[in-house]
């Protein structure tokens, strides 16, 4: 597979696209993009563009590696990122052409697929028009904290997991469930997502977990947002609700917001109204061999750390 996606040149194009097409402008910079589509320990990113005549950058779609597993069963998809057409382009077959070309790079990297994270409006779209397959939706859910909250909280920098608590429990984490589709986690994988640029995350080690969150806003409220747990080899069931204590006393917010399904996490919870949450978000596949028996992949263990929503 390839290590790496075009020159610097290349990054500063699709830039200059994502700048133009989507809020928050300043989350595409040149560093995040190469962090995203070259430094994957998996490898590089399929990344499918699409250009005018005037050789500007009017179309991308980026596939990033995600390795599932199911038992012994493995296989190689290409995460959906950054997929965009210049307003400029918007109903000239930029779209189509784009995600096209995605595919061909895709096929010749390797990966048997394509799973995309989709907003309520576009994952529509993606099925009815391009006849990708509708995933079950997973929930986002109000975690109900309880008792004290026992644990150690810590900002996240590069240099954390070699530091005490952190680097004994990594290596008595169970990167996988015993049963389901999940991502094929090690601690190379933890260690690039976390670096990813820009992003704040905090870990939190409690008896019987690692856990990694970050906050942010909804309706001028400020939330802990659970974003992956990573139980002990030798323990079944993580308490969701002590977790949630920990994260609400280091981010000093009594609400804690988790999307996703962990089957390990236990706890109660309430399911949070689509309307108030950060982003409604819908999970689609795409399989490029037909022969490929796809009926049966589906996301058993997915939480927001899984992909880049934050």
């Amino acid at each position: 597979m390839s290590q790496s996606f075009g020159s610097d040149a290349d990054l500063v194009g699709v830039r200059g696209l994502m700048q133009e097409v989507f809020p928050h402008p300043e989350r595409f910079t040149v560093e995040r993009l190469a962090w995203s589509y070259r430094q994957h320990p998996r490898g590089g990113a399929a990344v499918g563009r699409c250009f005018d005549a005037q050789e500007k950058q009017i179309g991308n779609y980026a596939l990033v590696p995600l390795e599932l597993s199911c038992g012994t069963k493995r296989i190689l998809l290409g995460l959906g990122v950054d997929l965009a057409v210049s307003p400029s382009a918007r109903g000239t077959g930029t779209f189509r052409s784009t995600v096209q070309d995605a595919y061909d790079q895709a096929q010749r990297q390797g990966f048997a697929g394509i799973l995309g994270i989709a907003n309520a409006q576009s994952a529509p779209r993606m099925v009815e028009t391009l006849g990708w397959k509708h995933l079950p939706s997973l929930a986002t859910r109000l975690l109900f904290a309880s008792g004290f909250g026992r644990g150690f909280s810590a900002p996240y920098t590069p240099s954390l997991l070699a530091t005490e608590p952190f680097h004994s429990l990594l290596n008595k984490l169970s990167f996988s469930n015993t049963v389901g589709w999940q991502q094929c986690w090690d601690s190379d994988l933890l260690r690039w997502r976390l670096s990813m640029p820009g992003a704040q995350y905090s870990l939190h080690v409690l008896d019987d977990c690692m856990a990694v969150s970050t906050t942010d806003s909804v309706l001028g409220v400020r939330i802990a947002v659970l974003l992956k747990v990573f139980g002990r080899s030798d323990v079944a069931s993580v308490n969701g609700s002590a977790v949630a204590m920990r994260l609400a006393r280091h981010h000093k917010t009594p609400i804690v917001v988790h999307w996703g399904i962990n089957p390990v996490l236990s706890g109660r919870g309430a399911p949070l109204p689509k309307r108030l949450q950060p982003s409604p978000l819908e999970v689609v596949l795409h399989v490029f061999d037909e022969s490929h028996d796809s009926s049966g992949i589906r996301l058993d263990s997915f939480e927001l750390l899984d992909f880049d929503a934050y």
